[in-house]
Formats: structure tokens, C-alpha cells, sequence
């Protein structure tokens, strides 16, 4: 794929450029990202407007200038790049529409091809995350506040932005050329200071997420990064990581796009369109592509008859659940409209539930909550109190627990637990046998 960078000016350039952190630059286009090195810009746009740079038409933020010059200079003591170009949306986003929609398909690849990506917060954000991270002090709540409010922490396009980088920094505007701080001292410091706030307070998981919702989420995205792969993570993984993050409710798209960067590292392929179900049936169908079908697991009403297990691509893709979720794919096959789920848990109502998964998920339960352990034990307890536990974190279903012998499941309808299911044992991928469930 082909972009469009920033790049320093020679002394030759006669045409459009500007002055930034003591050199000159200018837009050069069509940029193969394979074999480029270039690093991206992540900051917020904010409300306020000027004109846009090197000479092209129409407002960008005002935060856009400044925003390229923290990230030059954030680079400036990295002696690996003898030439540096960067990609910033306002100017390296095409404005010819055909174009501008492929882009913004292809942000996964545009970022995970880059050499780095360079965060710039606002000033007040750096001065409370630029501290030595291994000082093994947490954030004052005043600053969990702050931050949790800030708009680079909320906005939806972070998290595609966070997942796809080879590396990443964080820096601000007005500092010394080299000043930065990598996502694993942010990291470090938000758990800590996480896990020191619920100690201190007392607090279970779901108390400290409702308190610090967007703290929480940046938390789990930098931790997924670290231990994530872009080209493995599921479906389910990326739409529980965007739930709940801000975008303009005028554009409801741009939350797909940011599903799209957080799903494919491949550049657009096929028509582009920005309709939300145009933009969600691409997200299907690349996951489809993988092999994966963990959207199913969404609260998004059903196609028609023939097809009633895919969710209907105008509805936007919402996860059963707003809470980070990781693991494999959902393995399957789809074939003339139905759908064969591998690796599912057989529901069988006659068969007596195994105390083991009881056991685990009332652990998971009291430290998601602040039930103790007298008021939370035993399979009748957890079908009490489960249901409520999972609606505190987004889940619209049915209240109805239907027991199995690994544990309990919750439906999104209520369903006759056999209504057209039909098991049959065929190998597993590890070589058992294993239940395979097919529904028409």
C-alpha cells in the first residue's frame, strides 16, 4: 500500500513545506509502507481549528502542528533513522473520497508498518505519567481522575492505534529533543496503581472498573498489546477492547474502522463504503477469512430464517459483554447459510454439573464482586447472582442459567435448551473426539 508522508525537505525543494523543530518539511506521496521507514502520530483533535499545513485547503485541528513537532523531536536522539518520515491523518489522509475510505480500512496496516508510533498527550496527562515508572508510586486519585477523563485515553481509534505499533511512545509538546516514556512504564504504572487503588479501597474488579472505566480500558489494551498478536486476535477480543470508547455519533462508522485496524493488518481490499453495514460485513467476512467466528457473541439481532446465527451488519456489532475479553478464536465452518461451531460445550440438562468450573467461576464471581464468600457459594448462588453481575458489565440476555456439566450458560433469548441443535462427535484438533454443534 502506498501513503503519503511527511518527510525533511532538501535543500533543492522549492515546493510547499514548513518550518518544524528547526528543519524543513514537506508532503511526499506514495510511499510503498513495506519498504519505508516512517513512524505515526497519535494525539486528539480536540474543538479548536486553524488551516491546515503545507499549503492544502480546509481546517485541520489546531493541535495538529503541534502534534508533528512533539513527535520529530521525540525521535531526534534515534540515531537508527538517518532520513525520518512521518504519517499524521490531517495531512497524509487523502481528501479524494474513494481514497480516504481505503485509508481508513487500512490503518492496521499503515500503523503495524511503521517503526514506531509517538502518542502525544496533552501537557497536563505528561506531567502526571513522565515520572520514573519504576519509582513504585501510584497516581494520586486526583490524576487517576485526570486521566481517566482524558481524550486520547477515550477516544475509539486508541486501541487500533495502541495494538498494531512495533513500538511505542508517549510524549508531549514543549520538550527537550528525546523526551518520551515507553507503553511498558505506562503500563507498570497504571496496574500498579490500579491494583494499589482497589487494596487501599477495598474494591472489587467491577467497583474499580465503573469508577475508572477509561483508565481500566487503556490498561488492558497496553497489556494486550504486550502479549497479543495482531493476525491471532479475535473478534471478540477487539469488539469488547472498543466498547464504551468515544467517537462522534454523527459518524458512526469511524467505531468500525477502528475495529477494521484492530482486525487486519491488510490494507483495504474490495469496494469501500462507509456504511455501518458495509463496514461490518467486511469485519465478518475477514474474520470469516481467519476462520473465526467469535461474533457471534453479540447482542445484534439475526439475520433472516436461513441464516438466523449471523448478526445483521446494520446493527454495528455489539459484544454480548463490555468487558476485555481474551482467548482463542471461535473455530467454525459456514456453508450453504449454517453454521458448525468446533470446541463448544455440550448442553445437556440431564447431566450433573462438575463442582470444578462451579468452584472457579464463584472465584471469579467474588473478585468481580463484593459478595464474600458465605453469600456466594454453592451452583445455586451463582445462578442467583451471576446474571446481575454480568448485566453490571453490559449483558442484555436472558436471566436463565442452563446448567451443563462444565458449569452454567446464559443465552442472549430465552431458547428451549434442545431448539434446533443437533450434536454429532467427530475428531478434535488435538485428536479426541470432541462435540461439534450445527444449528440451521
Amino acid at each position: 500500500m502506498n501513503v503519503t508522508l511527511v518527510v525533511e525537505a532538501d535543500e533543492e525543494w522549492t515546493g510547499p513545506s514548513e518550518t518544524l523543530a528547526g528543519h524543513r518539511w514537506h508532503i511526499s506521496r506514495d510511499h510503498n509502507v513495506e519498504n519505508t521507514i516512517y513512524h505515526c502520530v497519535s494525539y486528539t483533535w480536540g474543538t479548536a481549528r486553524s488551516a491546515n499545513l503545507f499549503g492544502i485547503a480546509g481546517n485541520v485541528s489546531s493541535r495538529t502542528r503541534g502534534a508533528l513537532e512533539a513527535a520529530i523531536l521525540s525521535t531526534s536522539s534515534d540515531d537508527s533513522v538517518r532520513h525520518k518520515a512521518f504519517w499524521i491523518d490531517a495531512v497524509c489522509v487523502p481528501t479524494e473520497e474513494l481514497a480516504r475510505r481505503a485509508t481508513l480500512e487500512s490503518m492496521g496496516n499503515i500503523y503495524s508498518r511503521a517503526q514506531s508510533t509517538i502518542v502525544v498527550l496533552q501537557s497536563a496527562s505528561w506531567a502526571i505519567i513522565s515520572r520514573d515508572a519504576r519509582s513504585n508510586v501510584p497516581y494520586m486519585e486526583s490524576q487517576m481522575d485526570h486521566l481517566n477523563q482524558d481524550a486520547w485515553v477515550t477516544r475509539v481509534w486508541t486501541y487500533q492505534e495502541l495494538v498494531n505499533a512495533q513500538d511505542l511512545f508517549f510524549t508531549a509538546v514543549d520538550l527537550p529533543p528525546g523526551t518520551r516514556i515507553s507503553d511498558e512504564d505506562l503500563l507498570n504504572s497504571i496496574g500498579l496503581t490500579l491494583r494499589r487503588y482497589m487494596v487501599h479501597n477495598q474494591l472489587p474488579a467491577l467497583e474499580s472498573r465503573r469508577r475508572f472505566p477509561a483508565l481500566d480500558a487503556l490498561e488492558s489494551a497496553l497489556g494486550d498489546r504486550q502479549i497479543g498478536f495482531p493476525l491471532e486476535r479475535s473478534m471478540l477480543t477487539c469488539l469488547t477492547a472498543i466498547a464504551g470508547r468515544d467517537y462522534d455519533p454523527a459518524w458512526p462508522a469511524s467505531r468500525l474502522y477502528a475495529l477494521l485496524g484492530a482486525l487486519t493488518q491488510e490494507p483495504s481490499w474490495g469496494p469501500v463504503d462507509e456504511t455501518v453495514a458495509a463496514l461490518a460485513e467486511k469485519a465478518m467476512r475477514i474474520c470469516e477469512g481467519k476462520g473465526d467466528f467469535s461474533y457471534i457473541y453479540t447482542s445484534d439481532r439475526r439475520q433472516v430464517e436461513e441464516q438466523r446465527w449471523r448478526p445483521r451488519p446494520d446493527a454495528g456489532l455489539h459484544p454480548i459483554v463490555r468487558w476485555n475479553s481474551w482467548g482463542e478464536r471461535q473455530p467454525g465452518a459456514s456453508a450453504d447459510g449454517k453454521l458448525e461451531l468446533h470446541d463448544m460445550v455440550r448442553l445437556d440438562p440431564d447431566v450433573e454439573t462438575s463442582p470444578e468450573p462451579v468452584a472457579h467461576a464463584l472465584r471469579w464471581l467474588r473478585g468481580f464482586t463484593n459478595l464474600n464468600e458465605e453469600a456466594l457459594s454453592g451452583i445455586d448462588a451463582l445462578e442467583r447472582d451471576l446474571p446481575q453481575a454480568l448485566r453490571e458489565i453490559g449483558f442484555t440476555g436472558s436471566a436463565d442459567c442452563h446448567r451443563c456439566k462444565t458449569g452454567v450458560m446464559l443465552t442472549q433469548e430465552e431458547v428451549e435448551v434442545a431448539e434446533g441443535i443437533e450434536r454429532t462427535y467427530q475428531p478434535a484438533s488435538d485428536g479426541r473426539l470432541g462435540p461439534r454443534v450445527s444449528r440451521g
